[in-house]
């Protein structure tokens, strides 16, 4: 019963926490980058570090940044959505370091969508759970 409890109080920190995170970054605009083996292998650690650099050297304190699991989109990878807050995400597939330059400039810098580059709403077929 003490394992339990111990679970059980841990989930509900751990529950909390999440809730809170949640508000704190409600207004804020999301950089979700999917991480898997597949993006891996077509180099989506430089395009987290390149994320990473920009939103630290533009000082923003209204994007954030998050890493996700796999969506079962291996031809698609690297896959990156941008995440206005109280607006549809945009996802952006086979993004390389230059597209993923131009995405943040453009995109989260100037809110200019780069249609080209997105993948069609209909092409999608996951459930998003993040």
């Amino acid at each position: 019963m003490i394992a339990y409890s111990c679970y059980q109080e841990l989930k509900e920190y751990a529950c909390n926490n999440l809730r809170q995170k949640e508000k704190e970054n409600k207004n804020k605009i999301k950089i979700v980058v999917k991480y898997s083996k597949c993006s891996a292998a077509v180099g989506v650690k430089d395009i987290i570090d390149l994320f990473t650099q920009l939103i630290k050297e533009k000082n923003l304190q209204d994007v954030t940044l998050k890493i996700t699991g796999c969506i079962g989109m291996c031809s698609m990878e690297p896959i990156i959505q941008i995440v206005f807050p109280d607006a549809k995400p945009v996802t952006y597939y086979r993004t390389d370091l230059d597209k993923a330059r131009i995405i943040f400039l453009n995109h989260v810098i100037k809110g200019r969508i780069i249609y080209p580059w997105v993948l069609k709403q209909e092409e999608v077929t996951y459930n998003e759970y993040d």
